[in-house]
């Protein structure tokens, strides 16, 4: 919808007036902490056309309250696991 507003204000000769409007300050902040300008918001964006839920496999080493382990060796073998379970998931949505 933005970018037809701004086609059609370029089309209308309002390009001065827009791009005016698209330098104007935002109250978003980039994730450096960097101000944005409206444009920022408006540009390089994308459309999410598909999402696919991937869930945790179950896990034959699993026990009660291992949510709260942070262990390195627990949480690299998560971060592992998870690596795989996405790579399956994405492979069944190929085929």
């Amino acid at each position: 919808m933005v970018k037809a507003l701004i086609e059609l204000a370029e089309r209308k000769g309002a390009k001065k007036d827009i791009n005016d409007i698209l330098k104007t300050p935002s109250k978003s902040s980039h994730r450096t902490g960097k101000p944005r300008i409206y444009r920022d918001l408006v540009e390089k964006r994308f459309d999410i056309t598909k999402v696919i839920r991937i869930e945790r496999s179950d896990d034959i080493h699993d026990i009660a309250n291992k949510w709260c382990d942070f262990s390195l060796d627990t949480v690299t073998t998560l971060f592992n696991q998870g690596i795989k379970d996405a790579k399956n998931t994405l492979r069944q949505q190929e085929s």
